[in-house]
């Protein structure tokens, strides 16, 4: 997928938490949170490279996502790289 035309660069720092994180996911053991947040990803993803932002209700959902997965994404230094990038 490309890009939209005019992603400012902290809409593209956000887009590449999104896919290192998304990536990460894929190597842990699915839980139900992990698969919720995957999922929220994948749309984040997907919103950012069509409309070339991700509004505050879906960052808003990330942030309540990755609070439900914290057990899960601790360990992850892409989860807290996102959760900066989301101002957690």
């Amino acid at each position: 997928m490309g890009h939209a035309a005019d992603v400012d660069e902290a809409t593209e720092q956000l887009l590449s938490a999104v896919r290192e994180l998304r990536a990460d996911l894929q190597r842990v053991r699915a839980t139900d949170q992990t698969t919720a947040l995957v999922e929220a990803l994948a749309e984040t993803e997907e919103e950012i490279t069509t409309t070339g932002q991700a509004g505050p209700t879906r960052r808003e959902h990330l942030r309540e996502l990755l609070a439900d997965s914290q057990a899960v994404v601790t360990f992850l230094a892409s989860a807290g790289a996102l959760a900066g990038l989301l101002g957690m």
